[in-house]
């Protein structure tokens, strides 16, 4: 087969034998559109039509379906809005500056039975027009995500690099596979693989966090935990411990966070939603002397819970303002935990300097 020519111009050469390999391996009958004449069974309409628009660097998701009656397929760029599920005003859901994949695009078709061709299954109308231009490379593509098994051999190979070589060490070792990893990747573990238990059940989050402090602490993290434990009746035999929030913080983020935090300021904030382990993640971050931002310390969490906003604090005070003067300003959004932790935080330190100013002056009596 000829090499497609929407590939000639728009990405590397080496980007472009990788796609071109991976078309040849599609037959030939199911690298052209689908014929609304065209029979396919149900289980694969959606591979089929998918494997034309791979060539075409598009990709198709399903929208909705009625089993054995029809699917409702759309572009895979067909949201028009990032999801909102912790029900955010439109002011505060946003960041400025910033962009998404969401593109509304109209295109869509419908598979199913159809009475013209006496009650197969098979392919209908195509509605609307793409309103993006095709994809430089498909495998971002989330329905052509798993066709890439070169990053899937290369980010297996590389799992058994982390912790032992540099990311640079991992790339030079891959490239003479012919293999190549990002950053980001080589540094995501595979998290879906992990998660599962001899059964193929789901672990639970309390188990997520014992294996995530197991690997932080071979990758020399200081790591930190909350525990609730749960004791028998008789208050000393131990029943069970679940780790509740799990901090941790690199020693070359606390020499930072000691020359540029102290006295100054940091950031705080969780996010929702974002990784694959299901879990918030609180980022703590300041700025360095040349404006910019850099990560000081991590916790992931169960709740964002005024009892999780404390330990924060103390563990950044253990780690990091033991030696040094704390934060004069923390900066964080409105979260009913974050604000009950520095409420308490500010009546804990006025009874403090309560107690001393009160030392103070029963000494002075004393003297006189």
């Amino acid at each position: 087969m000829q090499p497609c020519a929407r590939l000639s111009t728009m990405i590397t050469e080496t980007l472009a034998s990788k796609i071109q390999r991976h078309i040849d391996l599609i037959p030939s009958e199911r690298r052209v559109k689908p014929l609304r004449t065209e029979y396919i069974p149900e289980d694969d309409a959606l591979n089929r039509l998918n494997d034309w628009a791979f060539c075409e660097g598009y990709g198709y998701v399903t929208r909705s379906s009625n089993t054995g009656y029809s699917i409702q397929v759309v572009c895979a760029h067909y949201q028009k809005e990032t999801r909102n599920t912790r029900g955010l005003t439109e002011e505060t859901r946003k960041r400025a500056d910033t962009v998404t994949r969401k593109k509304a695009c109209p295109h869509r078709v419908r598979i199913g039975v159809q009475k013209r061709l006496g009650g197969l299954f098979a392919y209908g109308e195509f509605k609307g027009e793409h309103n993006h231009p095709p994809a430089t490379d498909p495998f971002e593509l989330i329905p052509h995500r798993e066709r890439d098994k070169d990053k899937e051999m290369a980010r297996e190979i590389a799992e058994t690099h982390r912790g032992s070589i540099t990311y640079q060490q991992s790339s030079e070792i891959l490239a003479k596979d012919g293999l190549e990893l990002s950053r980001k990747d080589f540094y995501n573990v595979n998290w879906k693989a992990m998660m599962q238990k001899e059964d193929n059940k789901t672990i639970t989050p309390a188990e997520e966090l014992e294996l995530i402090y197991t690997y932080l602490e071979d990758t020399d993290f200081r790591v930190e935990v909350r525990e609730e434990v749960t004791y028998r009746d008789d208050g000393k035999t131990i029943i069970k411990r679940v780790i509740k929030d799990l901090f941790f913080i690199h020693p070359d983020q606390i020499q930072m966070a000691i020359r540029f935090i102290s006295d100054f300021m940091y950031q705080t904030d969780a996010t929702w939603d974002t990784s694959v382990i299901r879990l918030p993640l609180t980022n703590i971050v300041g700025v360095d002397n040349t404006m910019k931002t850099f990560g000081a310390a991590s916790i992931f969490i169960t709740s964002e819970s005024a009892e999780s906003g404390r330990f924060a604090q103390e563990q950044m005070q253990k780690h990091v303002f033991w030696c040094c003067r704390q934060a004069s300003v923390v900066i964080g959004d409105f979260a009913a935990g974050l604000a009950k932790t520095f409420a308490d935080k500010a009546l804990q330190d006025a009874k403090e300097a309560q107690k001393t100013d009160g030392n103070f002056l029963y000494l002075l009596h004393t003297l006189e």
